[in-house]
């Protein structure tokens, strides 16, 4: 599961809950993939880090081979609203995934070279994410850009909403539209992630996809997802999470 976090204080929690693989950082204030800042993005990485390593330090050498810290990934916010200084001032040693939002762009597909400059200056390690959102994009579209995604370095594809207010995302594609996306997507060896305010009814929905991962926020949050993160839902979503056994083996992986 991909969860994501507005701040240091949510780090913690989320970093002392067995079950997450990757912690997102995002302001849930700015949009769909709100920029947190630098300072906000540095200072989460350092929590979620020596938090893993405390945890580990007093346990066995076999326990430590199995205990994998989660991974980190960064929402960069919207293609037309960067700031490249705010992306040059991220410490990436320890980030695995950067995702920038294509809000507007997805016409013509004039988003391919901004795309590639914007993720310029980003590690390579660092795996870029296509997003893909579906109150924007029709499914029928969703083959060319995979493989304009998969030609660009691309390798991660996400699917997600715009504009929370208007349904999640089975409000605008369909299972079956998701899962063929996702197939297609797998065929270029691309890593799947299923967003757009997934509920925890939603999850059966969501396995029937066959994403390798699913992205939430609102759902564990104790008002909408803005507010703050709520243990007690955190602990039921991630109950409801693993009786799906939503997550794909050796998920996610990372290709370049």
């Amino acid at each position: 599961m991909l969860l994501s976090v507005q701040n240091i204080t949510e780090a913690r929690i989320v970093a002392a809950t067995d079950g997450v693989s990757i912690i997102d950082v995002k302001d849930p204030n700015q949009g769909s993939l709100g920029f947190a800042g630098p300072d906000v993005v540095n200072g989460i990485v350092d929590v979620v880090t020596n938090a893993h390593q405390e945890s580990i330090s007093n346990v066995s050498l076999a326990t430590q081979r199995r205990s994998a810290a989660p991974k980190l990934s960064v929402a960069l916010g919207e293609l037309l609203e960067l700031n490249s200084a705010d992306i040059a001032s991220i410490d990436w040693s320890k980030i695995h995934f950067a995702k920038i939002g294509l809000n507007g762009t997805y016409a013509d597909q004039s988003w391919r070279k901004p795309l590639s400059d914007a993720f310029a200056p980003v590690p390579l390690h660092v795996a870029r994410v296509l997003v893909v959102y579906v109150d924007q994009v029709p499914p029928s579209a969703s083959a060319a850009l995979l493989s304009a995604a998969h030609q660009d370095g691309l390798s991660v594809v996400l699917l997600d909403t715009f504009e929370k207010s208007n349904g999640n995302v089975f409000a605008h594609w369909s299972v079956s539209d998701c899962k063929k996306s996702f197939q297609s997507a797998s065929a270029l060896a691309l890593t799947t992630v299923l967003a757009g305010s997934i509920g925890i009814t939603d999850l059966n929905s969501a396995k029937q996809t066959g994403a390798d991962l699913v992205g939430v926020r609102g759902a564990v949050c104790s008002g909408d997802r803005t507010e703050t993160l709520a243990k007690p839902k955190l602990d039921e979503f991630l109950k409801a999470y693993r009786e799906l056994s939503l997550d794909v083996p050796n998920a996610p992986r990372i290709h370049h």
